[in-house]
């Protein structure tokens, strides 16, 4: 504990010669400290703050959440500044609490604003991102986000919760030596009193600079996901009344948030489930509704039955957010970071039982499946059948065709063939000889001379940007990033893939709203 004190005091006293608050300057100070060299990599320093991190992993089992590696410890700016000036320690419990900001507000531990902030980062001499918290100009909190994958880091402040408070969530960052960021963070959410906030909402915006210039308003830019550069994401807290309001009105039936809710709990506006995978044993009865606070999302399928819904039940959303943020149940799952880079294609592993991803986006940009014809190649987006299909299952070539796809491995890739004007058909091609494509199986209607075709799911197919291949057997999934809007690593942008059919059933029941 001497030793990271040392380590703190050499950060922080270097930052308080500046004009702004040394508890936000010593948080950049000390990024740059743990950035990569000089002193021993060591955990924040606990000062009284809760703190705590689930991972985002499916629950194993229902109320079930799992622990993420590495903890965090979030820790009082202010009081972070204390221990650089010499506060008492002790030994198993960090740094007392009680120290005060620059600006002479009082950071600490109290019973007043909850604050959850969903996030995780990069790793870097393995150390996280520092990330600090102010309430309406005054530093109240920070932590160091270490887990890999989305997780909870919860904090008490003792601010006290006003309509349109402004939140700030304050990121140090440090380059190597060719100018490349060390970290990135990429937050999920943001919730407080009541709402739930995301960094791409129309009203939070990003300062970007380091010390003071995260605060001038100079370098503005619209809020983002993935945070790479230093700077300031700066949220506003709806109207406070309106929550109020909905809690002392709320309609029957059952509640779940996806960010607040606990499945442990009963279900009500104030202790809402979380998973919709909860309300699988729900019936409901006349009057009564299904409620998704709004901002929520869901990466699972809710499916309810008539057993489970009266005629006219409702499913829709609920709380203050609702004006500007929807709750949405999403068939794609998020396979953000962990890409490897070789050439030019990126790829990663997928968990184990991956349904084939049919479509990709990166950040909301949809990917191309790889194929040939290249889709990209001279506007030819498909081959031509040379003549009528003798057998059923043979598809003739052109000649060239047949040059193309020469020495090319083809058995296994998917055929999608254009049988009619208002059909697509998918067989399997068993593989290409001579002047014939084989399939596995006849077409239901046959492949006339002149009608189109292409064939996909090749790992060779891979060579345009913007495209991609889920190599079902591997559990792989390969990436070209797209020309434009992703940047140089394709870890820091938002990349999901489909894997549900169906995001939301319902069933044999009439006037649902």
């Amino acid at each position: 504990m001497t030793k990271l004190l040392r380590a703190l005091s050499r950060c922080f006293f270097a930052a308080a010669q500046s004009s702004i608050s040394a508890a936000v300057l010593g948080l950049s100070a000390l990024t740059a400290c743990g950035g990569g060299g000089g002193d021993t990599p060591a955990p924040v320093v606990t000062a009284g703050v809760s703190a705590t991190a689930t991972a985002a992993a499916v629950p194993q089992a229902a109320n079930t959440t799992a622990e993420a590696a590495n903890a965090p410890v979030a820790t009082p700016l202010a009081s972070a500044a204390s221990a650089a000036s010499g506060a008492s320690t002790d030994s198993g419990h960090g740094a007392s609490a009680g120290g005060t900001a620059a600006s002479g507000t009082t950071a600490r531990a109290g019973a007043g604003l909850v604050i959850k902030l969903r996030a995780s980062a990069s790793l870097s001499s393995g150390i996280g991102a520092l990330v600090g918290l102010r309430i309406n100009g005054v530093a109240a909190a920070s932590v160091e986000v270490r887990s890999l994958v989305p997780a909870d880091y919860s904090f008490d402040v003792a601010a006290a919760a006003r309509d349109g408070d402004i939140l700030e969530l304050l990121f140090a960052n440090a380059s190597d030596a060719a100018g490349q960021p060390l970290r990135h963070l990429r937050v999920e959410s943001l919730s407080a009193a009541g709402a739930t906030l995301r960094p791409t909402d129309h009203d939070v915006v990003f300062d970007r600079g380091d010390g003071v210039a995260a605060f001038d308003g100079q370098d503005m830019h619209p809020g983002h996901a993935v945070l790479v550069a230093s700077g300031a994401l700066r949220f506003t807290l709806p109207p406070l009344t309106a929550n109020a309001t909905a809690a002392a009105t709320a309609a029957p039936g059952v509640y779940v948030d996806a960010i607040n809710g606990n499945d442990a709990d009963a279900g009500t506006h104030a202790r809402p489930w979380r998973t919709l995978a909860r309300l699988a044993s729900v019936k409901l009865k006349a009057g009564e509704g299904i409620h998704l606070r709004c901002g929520g999302l869901w990466r699972e399928t809710l499916v309810l039955t008539a057993a489970q819904l009266v005629d006219s039940s409702t499913v829709a959303g609920y709380g203050a957010d609702c004006a500007s943020r929807k709750a949405v149940i999403s068939g794609a799952d998020d396979f953000s970071a962990g890409w490897t880079k070789s050439g030019s294609v990126w790829s990663r592993s997928l968990p184990a039982g991956t349904p084939k991803i049919t479509q990709l986006f990166v950040d909301g940009q949809p990917m191309q499946t790889a194929r040939w014809p290249d889709a990209a190649a001279g506007g030819r987006q498909h081959a031509l059948a040379g003549a009528a299909s003798a057998t059923g299952t043979q598809v003739a070539l052109l000649a060239a065709d047949r040059t193309a796809l020469a020495g090319r491995d083809v058995a296994g890739a998917t055929a999608l063939l254009r049988t009619q004007p208002w059909l697509i058909e998918s067989r399997r091609a068993a593989g290409a000889a001579g002047s014939a494509l084989t399939l596995d199986r006849q077409p239901d209607w046959p492949l006339d001379a002149g009608e189109g075709y292409v064939l996909q799911d090749k790992l060779w197919m891979l060579d345009s940007a913007g495209e991609f291949f889920h190599d079902t057997a591997t559990q792989r999934l390969h990436l070209m990033a797209p020309a434009t809007g992703s940047g140089t690593d394709i870890n820091l942008a938002l990349i999901e893939g489909s894997v549900r059919d169906v995001a939301l059933s319902l069933s044999k029941r009439s006037r649902l709203v």
